[in-house]
């Protein structure tokens, strides 16, 4: 314990040093080459991360909706159970008011044939939908979720490794200086700092030299988006197909007979 709490005052000491005086200029300087990878590393978490984000926020744009959804499969995930759970979609809320209002005219209604088709219609748009956030998910938020959450953080903790080892060693070489610690210490120190930057390198080269499975990715996403919009479209195509008939049919329907003039003649009111 007290060795760990040295250790920490060292790192801070050096960290002070390094911002208000000439430890700046006496630091162990990293490779430029390792800035290099470290940047490109940061943006690759940076957009991964926010794709996450804002694609759930296309699948399942009510927040407070997709916020209970998400704590109800998380549960039923600790539980192992497969969560049944789909998130209200829109084209479905519509379905549902359509066909209540063509039930509500009744059959002989062409507004009532019209809602209907349409109702079915967007049923089939809805259960696309809920095809889409689907296949979505296991074709890209699955996949960099397990980059971000398993790569992309053991690099980082291998990456903190670095900054705070090389501290310690920086800090260390000061006190070899004024003999207060040992060469076995120095070396020691050297090596675990060499150890985390050998492991930091080789995670983010093998990040970014793998970025084929990011394009594939990508690829997947597309794919399913444009599978999504082919199928929507088609069933469109042959909603207005169908409404195109009915609308023919409505043109030619025969008028509603007159109420009044109904009432006068059954009342032997013709004369008027």
């Amino acid at each position: 314990m007290a060795k760990i709490l040295s250790r920490k005052v060292d790192r801070t000491k050096q960290i002070l040093s390094e911002k208000t005086g000439r430890g700046k200029e006496e630091a162990t300087q990293i490779a430029g080459e390792y800035k290099d990878l470290e940047k490109m590393t940061d943006s690759t978490a940076a957009i991964l991360e926010h794709l996450q984000g804002k694609l759930k926020e296309m699948l399942q744009p009510n927040p407070n909706v997709r916020l209970k959804m998400d704590m109800s499969n998380s549960f039923q995930k600790m539980k192992g159970q497969v969560s049944a759970n789909k998130y209200p979609q829109t084209e479905h809320v519509i379905s549902e008011l359509m066909m209540k209002g063509a039930q509500d005219l009744g059959d002989d209604s062409y507004f009532s044939k019209s809602l209907f088709q349409v109702a079915e219609t967007f049923q089939i748009l809805s259960d696309s939908k809920d095809d889409l956030d689907l296949s979505v998910r296991q074709r890209f938020l699955d996949p960099i979720a397990a980059v971000v959450n398993k790569d992309i953080k053991e690099i980082s903790h291998h990456r903190k490794k670095v900054t705070g080892r090389r501290l310690d060693y920086d800090a260390k070489r000061k006190k070899h200086q004024k003999g207060t610690v040992t060469e076995q210490e120095l070396s020691l120190s050297a090596d675990r700092f060499e150890e985390s930057f050998d492991l930091a390198e080789k995670g983010m080269r093998t990040l970014l030299d793998n970025d084929i499975e990011q394009v594939q990715q990508v690829l997947e996403l597309t794919r399913s988006l444009a599978d999504y919009h082919k199928r929507s479209s088609e069933t469109l195509q042959s909603c207005l197909e169908e409404l195109e008939d009915i609308a023919t049919a409505a043109k030619t329907k025969p008028p509603l007979p007159s109420i009044l003039i109904g009432f006068m003649i059954t009342s032997g009111l013709s004369k008027f």
